[in-house]
């Protein structure tokens, strides 16, 4: 059933970019990336490092809901995220990480409209929202599908992994740094895939190696 649903869903589409223009042909799929001449990752038309929220926004034609996350050991991540998003009748959740610094964060923490566990792990902030952070550089994107890829097919659409970090039983990342991607399967869950420039990829390799369980 499931390959079924995949299969019906490639003669469908998906796209997501950064500039107020239609969806182009080469940018409908996640596995359309482009290098740019400059080294940036260009994924649903969205260059990874260098276009803004607000570009992001003006593509989807969506706005993205704001949240500052905060871990046990405090460390801050600003992110954008659309719930929904739904192209050529494919659908899935985008996540940005945006770029801001330790004062930025600190500000934007003290100047939120409400906190809320974020699970185990720590806490969420509301952000009071404003111009200024929508202006901010996207550093990475997530893509979480609703349609569930068989490994034959992520291989077959995204070309074999440089290399493939297991860090449990259940959980294998499938890396590519030449595009700046990392696709972790998981038998009991969706994939994710992480788009980062990729001259910032080591970060996401030397963090996966960090993990006890890592082989």
């Amino acid at each position: 059933m499931k390959k079924i649903i995949f299969s019906l869903a490639l003669s469908l589409g998906l796209v997501a970019c950064d500039k107020p223009t239609p969806p182009q042909g080469d940018q409908l799929y996640p596995w359309q990336i482009q290098l740019d001449h400059d080294g940036a990752t260009r994924v649903f038309g969205i260059r990874i490092g260098q276009s803004t929220l607000a570009d992001a926004e003006a593509n989807l034609q969506t706005p993205a809901q704001l949240a500052l996350y905060e871990s046990r050991l405090g460390a801050l991540s600003l992110e954008a995220y659309v719930d929904k998003i739904r192209r050529g009748g494919l659908e899935g959740r985008l996540v940005f990480t945006l770029r801001a610094d330790a004062g930025q964060l600190q500000k934007i923490r003290g100047q939120a409209a409400n906190r809320e566990a974020a699970g185990e792990n720590g806490w969420k902030y509301t952000p009071s929202d404003s111009l200024a952070l929508h202006q901010m550089v996207v550093t990475s994107l997530t893509y979480l599908p609703v349609v569930d890829l068989e490994p034959a097919v992520i291989t077959g659409r995204f070309g074999q992994p440089t290399e493939v970090i297991r860090v449990s039983d259940k959980e294998e990342h499938y890396l590519y740094p030449e595009k700046g991607l990392d696709i972790m399967l998981h038998s009991d869950s969706r994939e994710v895939m992480q788009f980062v420039a990729p001259s910032d990829f080591k970060q996401v390799t030397e963090g996966l190696r960090l993990l006890p369980s890592a082989k």
